[in-house]
């Protein structure tokens, strides 16, 4: 029995392949990553059926091309850009040096090309002087945006104010992802997300507060609430409550006003504050729901019943 082998084609050449720019940026997230951006071109009239993604790639190597460090597959083929980006961990762990010969390519997925060849199917650029600081990345960045938009007939990346657009900031994104954080001052439009600072507070001005009251009257409340089993808090809370619908009674007796009769017996909350009564959080959150409470019962029963 004869068994049958598929045979694959190659990828055919592009009709040309260059690297157009070429940059090693450092310092760009945090302190010690490096970021190696290309922009280049692989053009063909006749597009392949295979994405870029599976031919074409660029690669890392090291000086005299000896170790290859990484490779990118390329997002797209025609003019485009690419980068790959090291964090400080990953720069220790291939040991790269800034301001080395690195050797960049952008050439052809060695399986899907019979041979690689320079100038037909693959470019080659040695880093020189292409080093550059975190400080010039958003100029260079838009920079290449208008040579991509020259060459991009119809497609605009740019504002009218030089920065990147929705289109421009997808097409760098892509190819440079967390751009945006990087150097979001280059985004005609950015996300930003609100920081919250963490406060640093101590409970000196309550146990001021507390210390108003006294010990004769903190034990009053502790032995009127070991009556009922309840804290001397909650017991403080309730007797407040207690005390200032006596006060908003006698109030409106004399003014027939249930807001005013409120405002006016707002001073018995005050005292209480100032007096420092009750010390948890549970127990502030429980009196605000029943100082509220209070406040509008007294004005629904006042006014519809009175």
């Amino acid at each position: 029995m004869l068994v049958g082998t598929p045979a694959f084609a190659a990828v055919a050449n592009p009709d040309y392949i260059t690297i157009e720019d070429i940059y090693a940026f450092r310092n760009v997230l945090e302190t010690g990553d490096q970021l190696y951006f290309v922009r280049y071109d692989v053009s063909y009239n006749a597009t392949p059926n295979e994405d870029a993604s599976e031919t074409y790639q660029m690669v890392l190597y090291d000086v005299g091309e000896a170790t290859l460090i990484h490779s990118e597959p390329l997002k797209y083929y025609q003019h485009n850009i690419i980068s790959m980006y090291f964090s400080a961990a990953k720069v220790t762990e291939h040991g790269l040096v800034w301001g080395s010969a690195y050797v960049v390519k952008i050439r052809g997925n060695p399986v899907k090309f019979d041979s690689l060849t320079e100038g037909i199917n693959m470019r080659t650029r040695t880093l020189g002087g292409d080093f550059k600081e975190a400080s010039v990345l958003g100029t260079i960045m838009l920079g290449q945006a208008q040579k991509l938009q020259d060459d991009w007939a119809g497609i605009t990346l740019l504002t009218t104010g030089g920065l990147l657009n929705t289109t421009g900031a997808y097409t760098f994104e892509k190819a440079i992802p967390n751009l945006h954080i990087m150097v979001p001052e280059i985004y005609s439009s950015v996300l930003v997300y609100p920081t919250v600072e963490r406060r640093v507070w101590t409970r000196a001005y309550e146990e001021s507060l507390q210390a108003h009251a006294g010990s004769r009257l903190t034990n009053s409340m502790t032995s009127i609430g070991s009556i009922f089993g309840i804290s001397e808090g909650w017991t403080s809370f309730w007797l407040g409550g207690v005390i200032f619908l006596v006060v908003v009674g006698v109030m409106y007796g004399a003014t027939k006003n249930p807001g005013m009769s409120m405002i006016m017996a707002y001073p018995v909350l005050v005292g209480y504050a100032w007096l420092g009564l009750g010390s948890s959080w549970l127990q502030i959150v429980g009196i605000t729901f029943l100082i509220v409470g209070i406040m509008f019962g007294i004005y629904f029963i006042l006014q519809r019943f009175a």
